[in-house]
């Protein structure tokens, strides 16, 4: 939504492999004011992100190893730079209406799922150090799931206050989780094997009623939803319906 600027989409902030999945729209030759507010993830230490586990743990900041800190530190890193490009994004003059992807609770909630739902371990298959590992692992990395959850509410809180008294602020999942589904091997089955179709949707402002329960959406009715909640005219058809429930007349 920005009004008078030559825009072009930037599948990359850097020449440098930065945050390969982060894609903004930008006024023209804007990149190079936007790119040093890119946090790059290998600058990330294991103290950087240990508000998310148990340092006082056996394992404390140890259990944040491999693939494990790389995810963590990674999605961070990107909910981190989505926030600050936002920021000064909006501070751009002509912005009217701003989208931004909080792509790190997808990654974080496949990597430590097991820990922070122990009872859908398959305890059966595991060897006893393993059994002990894992244990462990649980006692240090079980909360992580939900203090991530906190730091992007946080992170939300910071856009929220971005927008006008008068403005039409929505948050959106694509998808819910169902939790850990296990090969024959006994291996859990992680990405979109966990998935579910249920998702959230939460809106607000001048053209939503307020303490509505809408059921049975689907993200088709999205986009034509906030459509009509921001004012703009749909063209004739659409792939889905606004969501009369939620908008008042």
């Amino acid at each position: 939504g920005v009004e008078g600027l030559d825009l072009s989409i930037v599948e990359r902030l850097s020449s440098e492999d930065r945050l390969p999945n982060l894609t903004a729209l930008f006024s023209e030759g804007a990149v190079g004011e936007f790119d040093p507010l890119v946090a790059h993830p290998g600058s990330y230490l294991r103290r950087d992100v240990s508000r998310f586990l148990d340092v006082e743990s056996y394992l404390g900041p140890e259990a944040l190893i491999g693939k494990s800190f790389m995810d963590l530190a990674t999605a961070y890193a990107g909910e981190v730079s989505m926030r600050d490009v936002a920021l000064a994004f909006t501070a751009s003059p002509g912005v009217t209406a701003e989208f931004v992807l909080l792509g790190g609770v997808e990654v974080v909630s496949q990597r430590f799922w097991h820990v922070a739902h122990p009872d859908e371990i398959a305890w059966d298959a595991l060897t006893e150090n393993v059994r002990e590992l894992v244990t462990n692992q649980i006692e240090a990395l079980g909360g992580v799931m939900d203090h991530y959850y906190e730091a992007v509410d946080e992170i939300l809180g910071d856009l929220i206050e971005l927008a006008a008294d008068d403005a039409t602020v929505v948050v959106v999942s694509d998808h819910g989780y169902d939790g850990l589904r296990y090969r024959p091997d006994g291996q859990p089955m992680l990405g979109p094997n966990m998935h579910s179709a249920t998702g959230f949707w939460a809106m607000r402002g001048p053209g939503v009623r307020s303490g509505v329960r809408a059921r049975d959406l689907g993200l088709l009715d999205f986009a034509p939803t906030v459509a009509v909640a921001a004012g703009v005219v749909l063209a004739d058809e659409t792939d889905g319906s606004p969501c009369e429930e939620m908008l008042l007349p």
